[in-house]
């Protein structure tokens, strides 16, 4: 029988692929898909809850797509998970850096905690935004100051990939040391174990060569899941 272990060395590069390898830990290739993630495991876990996010990746995605009055009521009004999916699908109005603003519209999410390395973009999520659906975000500077946050929960523990990406060209790597990555990872397990939910993006392209986000994967995921108990047994 497959463990979830045993199905990292299977993800593949596809715009589309997502996989819940256990309970309320996903993983993908665009990050877009987290929100569907975020959507589904709610739905099972409680749907009323309010969640704190914690957003650790290079960018902050915090682009908003829903626009127009009529968008975001559209949005407000769909229960249908599977309608849901066909707006992440199409990749029109919930796209890599545009998921975080529609989990923040539909109430979801009532804490944003960023931990981002990005420069050349305004940090976080647009204010006007926040106020208007009852949410606050929280900039930390260092995985130092987020593991003093004491983020409250329920709790959603979000990590892209190119967070160990150093160069900022496509295709092109330049990594974090293993050292670095493990270290960052440790800090941040107090949050990882206790998350509800954990999404975990690869970000092909955005996290260095294929070589090189295939070799985070491989490193990182197995520490995720033992963090969270899920062994190769």
């Amino acid at each position: 029988m497959k463990t979830p272990v045993d199905l990292i060395p299977h993800i593949r590069r596809d715009t589309n692929f997502i996989a819940e390898l256990y309970p309320a830990f996903w993983v993908m290739d665009d990050h877009r898909w987290a929100f569907l993630a975020w959507e589904k495991s709610a739905s099972s876990l409680n749907k009323n809850a309010r969640y704190s996010l914690i957003h650790a990746d290079y960018h902050y995605d915090g682009c908003n797509d829903f626009e127009s009055e009529t968008e975001i009521t559209s949005l407000l009004t769909i229960s249908d998970l599977d309608k849901l999916e066909a707006i992440v699908r199409s990749n029109s109005r919930i796209r890599k850096d545009s998921f975080i603003a529609p989990a923040v519209i539909r109430e979801l999410l009532n804490s944003l905690h960023f931990y981002c390395l990005q420069g050349d973009t305004e940090p976080g999520i647009d204010e006007s935004l926040l106020s208007r659906f009852n949410c606050t975000q929280h900039l930390h500077s260092s995985i130092e100051k987020l593991i003093a946050a004491n983020v409250s929960s329920p709790l959603i523990f979000d990590l892209c990939l190119d967070l160990f990406n150093k160069s900022d060209q496509w295709e092109e790597g330049d990594l974090w040391q293993d050292h670095e990555i493990l270290e960052f990872l440790e800090k941040a397990s107090l949050y990882i174990e206790r998350a509800d939910i954990v999404t975990v993006s690869f970000s092909f392209g955005y996290s260095g060569t294929t070589d090189d986000t295939k070799r985070l994967a491989a490193l990182v995921l197995p520490i995720m899941l033992g963090y969270r108990g899920i062994a190769n047994t």
